[in-house]
């Protein structure tokens, strides 16, 4: 449905059916497409994407490794 264009690190959030993930820059699927929102970290010092899905978050770093969760 939707490919956002790629950050500084070569990643791309995208959205299918509803659904957010990340695309690395060989297009392979490197965050699954099964969060409600994904967005692009703007404040969080080396981090690069939050994820919500439900009422739960995630933090990604900006090398799509997830560096925290909450309950």
């Amino acid at each position: 449905d939707l490919i956002k264009p790629m950050n500084y690190y070569g990643y791309s959030i995208v959205r299918k059916n509803s659904k957010w993930g990340v695309l690395d820059k060989s297009l392979k699927l490197v965050v699954p497409l099964k969060f409600d929102m994904i967005s692009q970290s703007l404040e969080v010092e080396n981090y690069s994407f939050i994820a919500k899905n439900g009422n739960k978050y995630r933090i990604l770093d900006k090398k799509a490794n997830w560096t925290l969760k909450t309950e």
